[in-house]
């Protein structure tokens, strides 16, 4: 059985690879909302800004470096290169799952770096608390 973690990290490949509405359709749920300033909160605004990046950067390359669950959360935190050249940089991104589907989502600019972090901070602290790693050599 596929677990939200699973789900989440599927979601974000699906994406990154230009098949934003692809992934939304197979995992976002009714009523989906994204915390980002920079695009409106629902989900046909974030799939069309997800597939143009992806359109503008046809060799980008995400990779998953660790994923973590708790409850309805996940918070993956993946590396992002958007073609050979590019240095690249880290993401966060944190999901809050209804009935196995994404009912919200957390970009890396939700509420500036401080509010991020502090999310981050409180989803990875319950104890016994085990993160997944995902293998990229990076």
């Amino acid at each position: 059985m596929a677990t939200n973690t699973d789900a989440a990290v599927s979601f974000l490949k699906l994406a990154a690879s230009g098949r934003a509405r692809e992934a939304f359709a197979a995992y976002a749920g009714p009523g989906f909302r994204h915390h980002n300033p920079w695009f409106p909160g629902d989900a046909d605004s974030l799939a069309a800004a997800m597939d143009e990046n992806a359109r503008q950067n046809p060799d980008k390359r995400l990779d998953v470096l660790r994923a973590v669950e708790e409850g309805d959360l996940v918070a993956v935190h993946s590396y992002v290169k958007h073609g050979e050249a590019d240095r690249g940089f880290g993401l966060a991104h944190i999901f809050r799952f209804e009935d196995g589907r994404i009912a919200e989502l957390w970009g890396p600019r939700a509420a500036g770096a401080r509010g991020v972090a502090e999310h981050v901070r409180d989803v990875l602290r319950p104890a016994g608390l085990k993160a997944r790693r995902y293998g990229s050599g990076l």
